[in-house]
């Protein structure tokens, strides 16, 4: 990251610094933490770059332990890790449902024992106890139960992915991991057959878990987890449309950062889709332009050649008006274009330099063009 942010010498001798400054800061906050005491520090720097490579730095930390990278070798309990991994967001959603709106759940014979009532402090923790309880039972069913259930909040599970099958099959897999050494049963291919599978694998047949397929099964569940949550959070604030849409927004750019293509581009397509021209201008080209990146990473670039040659730019402010030349690799414009930006004051030389939409860029011309003064018509 360092040498992609074009630091200086002394800058860099300063990143450093800081970063011993916080790992010295986490050390003392265990420890606090682990006395029971409450703990607090900061890390600053005036400089606003050396700012920006640092938090980008702990961010990238902090979502590498989210989302652990998948070996080969590991290919079997990296499936079942992230299966869990989808189960535990199921079930956070769930009891956020609950709580939200309890009137909406029939909690049958959710009744507190006497013993139990004791320790509740508050009607509230009472009522999160029943909560947790009616979860805990949902989550001994499947797939099939949780998008039945989920449907009582008027989220509907079969609209969110693409493909039903390619996401519900990740959790037939899983399954086949978990009992049969992966071996094709015929519980499998009842359920192939039930969900409209495009083929169906004979009895006995075992199915690899690979890296493309650990990849497609992450783009699946990490992209159906994000809608489920925006669908959710819709249903249960709807007025709050364009922060649940900007959340969603920032989500696909994250994914297409970490290299998650096939998830980026489902996530921003499907916002796209369902917000059906409510977004205002801004929120509508990032979501289109996640969606342009994310597909010409995947198809390459005469897939969406002309999408993008035919966006309407017109009215637009140029922080989002050239992303037409990026995308098209138009190079001098779009680098006439990031100059008179970063002159303006809407980019900075190290944000440009780090951003994942600028990095095919970046490799084509190089980073000593980035921040050069320049005058424009532009402006």
């Amino acid at each position: 990251m360092l040498e992609r942010a074009g630091l200086s010498g002394q800058q860099q001798v300063i990143y450093r610094d800081l970063l011993r400054e916080l790992g010295h800061g986490l050390e003392r906050l265990t420890a606090d933490s682990g006395k029971g005491e409450e703990a607090e520090f900061s890390v600053t720097t005036s400089d606003p770059e050396l700012e920006e490579v640092l938090m980008r730095s702990v961010l990238q930390a902090a979502r590498f332990v989210k989302r652990p990278d998948v070996a080969e070798s590991a290919g079997r309990a990296a499936l079942l890790l992230i299966s869990a991994s989808f189960e535990t967001l199921v079930a956070r959603v769930s009891a956020l449902l609950i709580m939200t709106k309890p009137e909406v759940v029939s909690l049958g014979s959710k009744k507190l024992e006497l013993a139990v009532f004791e320790q509740l402090s508050s009607p509230e923790a009472a009522k999160t106890y029943v909560a947790s309880q009616v979860v805990e039972g949902l989550m001994h069913g499947g797939i099939d139960d949780w998008a039945k259930w989920f449907l009582q909040f008027g989220v509907n599970w079969r609209d969110i992915p693409e493909s039903w099958w390619a996401f519900r099959e990740v959790d037939a897999r899983r399954n086949l991991v978990a009992h049969t050494d992966g071996r094709v049963n015929s519980i499998y291919t009842g359920l192939a057959k039930s969900n409209s599978a495009p083929s169906v694998p004979a009895d006995g047949e075992r199915l690899l878990i690979d890296r493309p397929y650990l990849n497609r099964a992450r783009d699946e569940l990490v992209s159906f987890g994000l809608l489920m949550c925006a669908s959710s959070a819709l249903t249960l604030v709807p007025g709050e449309l364009d922060a649940t849409y900007s959340w969603g927004s920032r989500q696909a750019r994250e994914l297409l950062e970490e290299g998650a293509t096939g998830a980026a581009r489902r996530v921003s397509r499907k916002l796209l889709d369902v917000a059906r021209g409510r977004l205002d201008r801004p929120q509508q080209v990032d979501l289109q332009v996640t969606e342009w990146l994310a597909r010409k990473s995947e198809e390459g670039l005469d897939a969406i050649r002309g999408e993008v040659e035919n966006f309407d730019v017109r009215g637009l402010d140029l922080a989002l008006s050239h992303y037409r030349d990026l995308i098209l690799e138009n190079d001098d414009e779009t680098i006439l274009a990031v100059n008179t930006l970063i002159a303006r004051g809407d980019l900075t030389r190290t944000g440009v330099r780090l951003a994942i939409e600028y990095r095919e860029l970046l490799e084509r011309v190089g980073v000593e063009r980035i921040g050069v003064n320049t005058t424009s018509g532009f402006e």
